[in-house]
C-alpha cells in the first residue's frame, strides 16, 4: 500500500496535471467589469493574487494552466 504522500504525487504529477480557472478575465474581474461587488471581494480577499501564485507554480512545475472564459 502506498502512502498519502505517494499518492498525492501520483495524482499530482505535473505531466498530468492541469490548473483550470474560469470567468477570470478583464470582462469579468477586472476594471470596468459589470459585477463591481464580485472584483471588490475578490481584491478584498486577495483571490487574484492567490490565483497568480497557483498558475505561475504549476507552470513552473511543468503542469498545463487553462484559463475557461465566457462566451455570449
Amino acid at each position: 500500500m502506498t502512502t498519502r504522500e505517494e499518492r498525492l504525487q501520483a495524482i499530482l504529477d505535473p505531466s498530468t496535471t492541469a490548473v483550470l480557472t474560469m470567468e477570470l478575465q478583464n470582462g469579468v474581474v477586472g476594471e470596468g467589469a459589470l459585477m463591481g461587488a464580485l472584483v471588490d471581494e475578490l481584491a478584498k480577499t486577495g483571490t487574484l493574487d492567490s490565483v497568480r501564485r497557483l498558475c505561475t507554480g504549476a507552470r513552473d512545475a511543468g503542469a498545463r494552466v487553462v484559463h475557461c472564459t465566457v462566451v455570449a
